[in-house]
């Protein structure tokens, strides 16, 4: 669930960050959207990685995106043309990764897509629960029917679903 609180929204679940991360991908003109979940035992990490084929970003903003993302310091709204705020998003999961003692990578070229990939240890008292991703994943396709999204899982609860 989103909880409002004063001037900042904060992910209570991690399928919510999943789902802003798609949201991206799709204002990026993506058809095809895979995301990757890990959890190995063995490593002790939970990784992510959720990958499109959009339009990604130049070098500069890319640099901007990634800037904003390691700061420490909550960003201001950047507001679109249409007038809806972008920007804070991958930021609140920059600061989830910084919390739970991970990292947060951010690879992405003009006309090739992006990736946002990242890894934080199983054990972190601040870890998220993953929230119904079922859910978040039946969402994603009422709102964005023409994104293929696959999901794939991998560790000690093996399962494909493509959506």
């Amino acid at each position: 669930m989103l909880k409002a609180c004063y001037n900042c929204i904060v992910m209570r679940e991690f399928s919510l960050h999943i789902l802003d991360i798609v949201q991206n991908s799709a204002k990026a003109s993506a058809s095809s959207v895979i995301i990757e979940i890990s959890e190995g035992a063995e490593d002790k990490l939970f990784s992510f990685a959720i990958t499109d084929d959009g339009a990604g970003m130049n070098r500069d903003r890319l640099e901007f995106v990634r800037a904003r993302v390691a700061s420490a310091v909550k960003p201001e709204v950047d507001l679109g043309a249409d007038g809806r705020g972008r920007g804070l998003g991958l930021w609140m999961l920059g600061q989830y990764c910084t919390r739970c003692g991970g990292h947060l990578e951010i690879i992405s070229e003009a006309g090739a897509g992006t990736c946002i990939r990242a890894s934080l240890p199983t054990d972190s008292p601040n870890r998220l629960p993953m929230g119904d991703i079922g859910a978040t994943l039946r969402l994603l396709r009422h709102m964005h029917p023409a994104i293929e999204v696959t999901y794939i899982t991998k560790g000690d609860n093996r399962a494909l679903a493509n959506i």
